[in-house]
């Protein structure tokens, strides 16, 4: 809520909010210390402002006086869908929680989550670049992702994780076990394959490209 006789300033805000130390220690318990301002809720916070008006640190919430209108149709707007339409990727959605785009495109025949990360100026044309480049030689960069893997991991799995009785994993069955789940995208040729491994380790996120 802007002071009486101010325009409503439309610009990001990080807030931080101060946790007491019992509750980071766990000595104390408090399920809804992060639920006190839902997503998209009109709030009156005391907070202290840095200097550049970027960030902010939220001193108390305050009792509210009362509904803003302006405030209310603005959170409003900002529960509307933000979708891009691209050529070779459809159409991607925006993720406000991550502030990333978001799509589907098969990959090596299977369909894949694609995640655009935003360059510095907020646009995703820098990511779009680097996943039609990806694209384009989608087999060779299966095979270089799946014998990274093998070159990194393996190794560990078979000399670390095994479980009492299990068989030494083979190259080929550990990249039978990998399945690829999503590819984040980013500019100047960044990208990140993420895949389930059977369990072997979890999620493996295999980093290639930037410059």
């Amino acid at each position: 809520m802007a002071p009486a006789g101010r325009a409503t300033v439309d610009r990001e805000l990080t807030l931080l909010r101060p946790v007491p130390p019992a509750i980071l220690s766990g000595k104390k318990r408090d399920d809804n210390i992060f639920d006190r301002c839902p997503a998209y809720s009109v709030q009156q916070l005391s907070v202290l402002l840095s200097k550049d008006q970027t960030r902010a640190v939220v001193e108390k919430i305050l009792t509210s006086e009362g509904p803003d209108q302006e405030l209310l149709s603005f959170a409003e707007a900002l529960r509307k869908p933000v979708v891009i339409c691209t050529e070779h990727f459809g159409n991607l959605s925006l993720n406000r929680e991550f502030d990333w785009f978001e799509g589907k495109r098969k990959w090596n025949r299977r369909l894949t989550d694609v995640v655009f990360t935003k360059s510095a100026d907020g646009s995703i044309e820098d990511a779009i670049k680097t996943a039609e480049t990806l694209w384009a030689d989608e087999a060779g960069w299966k095979q270089r992702a799946d014998d990274y893997a093998v070159e990194k991991l393996l190794p560990l799995k078979n000399a670390s994780w095994l479980e009492d009785n299990d068989v030494e994993v083979t190259s080929n069955e550990f990249k039978a076990r990998m399945k690829l789940v999503s590819i984040t995208v980013e500019g100047k040729g960044r990208f990140t394959f993420w895949h389930e491994d059977g369990d072997c380790f979890g999620a493996i996120p295999l980093k290639f490209g930037g410059r």
